[in-house]
Order: C-alpha cells, then sequence, then structure tokens
C-alpha cells in the first residue's frame, strides 16, 4: 500500500510545475527502486529468514510429558470461499492444520485449541474443526473459539478457553515467520507453550543470495515480511508482548 500511495503522490506532483514537478520525479524514482528492491532482490527472505529461524521447532522426543494441548492458530480456511462453496477450502497456512492433526495422533490424550477465525461461521462444525475432523481428528478433542481477532486475544481469549493448569505443556503450532510475536503474546499472557513453527516461507540462509524472477512472489513475501515486523513493534507498544524480538532462551522466556 506505502508503494501505491508513494507512486499515486509521484504521478500527481508530475503534473505540477517548478519545485514540485521536481519533488515528483524524485518520488517516482523511489517508488521504482523501491518496487524493484522489493520485487526482485532477496530482502523479502532475509526479513522472513530472520523471523523464522528465531525458534527452532520443539524436539518432541525430549519432552518430560506429552502435551496437555495443541494450539493451533486461525488462518488456514478461506472462509469466504468454503461458505460460498460448500465445502472446505484452505489457503496457503495449510500446514498448521496438516501438524496439528498429526500431532493429535501422536498424542491421543491431548486436546486441541483452535483459536480464531470469522464470526460468519457460527455453526457449531466450525469451519476450522471441519478441516481438522476431515484430517481424523474427533470432535470431542476440539476446544474451540471464534471470539479471537488478533495474536493478541488468541493468547489471552485462549488461556480463558482452554484453563491451562501450572506446569503444563501446550504446543503452539502456528507460522514460523509468526512465531516470535506469538510466542511474546503467549508468555505476556501467561500461557506458557512450546513453539512448533510450521509453514515456513524460506529454506534457509542460501536463500539470502537468491533473486526472484517473478516479481508477484517477490512482494508477496514482502507483505508477509513486513506485516510481521509491524506486527512485532505495533505489539511492544501496545504491551501484548513480554518482549519486542521474542527469543527461545529460557530466561528472554520469563523463565
Amino acid at each position: 500500500m506505502f508503494l501505491v500511495i508513494l507512486s499515486a503522490v509521484a504521478l500527481v506532483l508530475l503534473f505540477s510545475t517548478g519545485l514540485a514537478k521536481k519533488i515528483g520525479r524524485w518520488l517516482g524514482a523511489l517508488a521504482l527502486a523501491l518496487y524493484l528492491l522489493m520485487a526482485f532482490s532477496p530482502l523479502p527472505h532475509v526479513l522472513l529468514l530472520i523471523l523464522e529461524n528465531r525458534f527452532p521447532p520443539t524436539n518432541l522426543s525430549s519432552l518430560e510429558t506429552p502435551p496437555a494441548g495443541i494450539i493451533v492458530l486461525g488462518g488456514v480456511i478461506d472462509t469466504h470461499v468454503s461458505l460460498g462453496r460448500g465445502e472446505v477450502s484452505l489457503n496457503e497456512a495449510v500446514e498448521r492444520l496438516t501438524v496439528a492433526a498429526d500431532l493429535a495422533r501422536r498424542f491421543p490424550e491431548a486436546k486441541l485449541l483452535v483459536s480464531g477465525e470469522t464470526r460468519t461461521v457460527d455453526d457449531k462444525n466450525y469451519i476450522e474443526n471441519m478441516g481438522l475432523i476431515s484430517l481424523g481428528v474427533a470432535l470431542d478433542r476440539i476446544i474451540y473459539e471464534s471470539d479471537s481477532r488478533n495474536t493478541y486475544q488468541n493468547a489471552t481469549v485462549g488461556a480463558a478457553v482452554a484453563k491451562p493448569a501450572p506446569g503444563e505443556i501446550w504446543l503452539l503450532v502456528t507460522s514460523a515467520s509468526h512465531m516470535p510475536r506469538s510466542v511474546g503474546v503467549f508468555f505476556k499472557a501467561g500461557f506458557r507453550v512450546k513453539p512448533l513453527p510450521v509453514d515456513y516461507r524460506t529454506a534457509g540462509w542460501d536463500d539470502a543470495w537468491r533473486f526472484f524472477d517473478r516479481p508477484s512472489t517477490g512482494l508477496h513475501l514482502m507483505d508477509t515480511a513486513v506485516k510481521e515486523w509491524l506486527g512485532l513493534v505495533a505489539y511492544w507498544l501496545a504491551g501484548w508482548t513480554s518482549a519486542l524480538y521474542r527469543g527461545p532462551d529460557l530466561k528472554n522466556c520469563g523463565e
């Protein structure tokens, strides 16, 4: 959106005269440079790599006790298409759902907390659960809440619904780039979780040197990265997270 606004302002100024026209040329050049940087350079990869590599996956075999629950953050189901077509339509974050279902099979006593989706889905077979059920998860194992609209509410409302007992292990399943913000918010809410990042968009630091051959791919990843970085700053300023850039070390996690 910033790039669109910048380009629009530059275009308007180009039809002016004098200093305004000169400023319009500079802004137009800046908009072009930013477009090339975001659409073709490795910058989106770098910004995502810093986020995605922040938390290594939890070693499930090292857990002292089986997890009491598995938290799946919403955003996996395209509710608009699903409701319109009458069948579950998954988006690119589907790995949250498939990994959660696999964890449910591995830990048959664990509950699944599905947190956050649109209020337009108010049937008891909540559309996110429909996806889990189709993957073999029994309905009576699923706890869901559809009130939360952001990660902060995922943590606060989710804690109130799940009521985790002291000492219980709850696995947090969400996109790797979203994990630093998510863990910070959950710990701030007093909900101790073990991160299990999924839905990686980068393969590793080799991607820091890989340019994009299609601008749509670079711009899409840049949008994802910028959203997360702005989210980190906004949540920290609002006091919703326990750290600006949450890390995996125990001291940093408040334990």
